[in-house]
């Protein structure tokens, strides 16, 4: 069973503290928030099964690009933001490039919170500037 858990350094007991700069090899910042998460590993694929994944991947993305030829790049960059906002509705636009939550972070007074995960992630045109959002306002 998968679980999870989001800490704040300044709030951890002191042993917790140690316990976990010694399993990071460094200090850790008050500031900075430390994420727990527990899962059952799986096997990795087999090279075969990568191979098969790939290609199907590859025939995929084909597929969209095929698709995608003609429309306009802005109408393109909507359609990826509707479909992300369909899967992760609690993320909001609030401005070019930022996201804020409707609920607030706990790192963060001002509301900001985290923005689609990593994998889900375009490339934004300003570099990532805090430790759990997109934005430093």
């Amino acid at each position: 069973m998968e679980q999870s858990s989001l800490y704040i350094a300044r709030t951890l007991p002191p042993p917790v503290r140690r316990a976990v700069e010694q399993m990071l090899g460094r200090a850790l910042q008050d500031s900075e928030a430390i994420s727990i998460q527990t899962y059952e590993p799986h096997e990795a694929p087999t090279p075969e099964q990568q191979r098969s994944m790939a290609a199907a991947l590859r025939s995929h993305f084909t597929e969209v690009d095929r698709r995608a030829k003609g429309i306009p790049e802005d109408q393109q960059e909507e359609i990826v933001d509707e479909a992300i906002r369909s899967v992760r509705p609690v993320i909001e636009p609030s401005g070019e490039d930022c996201f804020r939550l409707r609920n607030p972070c706990p790192c963060k007074p001002k509301g900001h919170g985290p923005g689609p995960s990593p994998s889900a992630r375009r490339p934004r045109k300003r570099p990532y500037n805090g430790p759990c959002c997109f934005c430093s306002g």
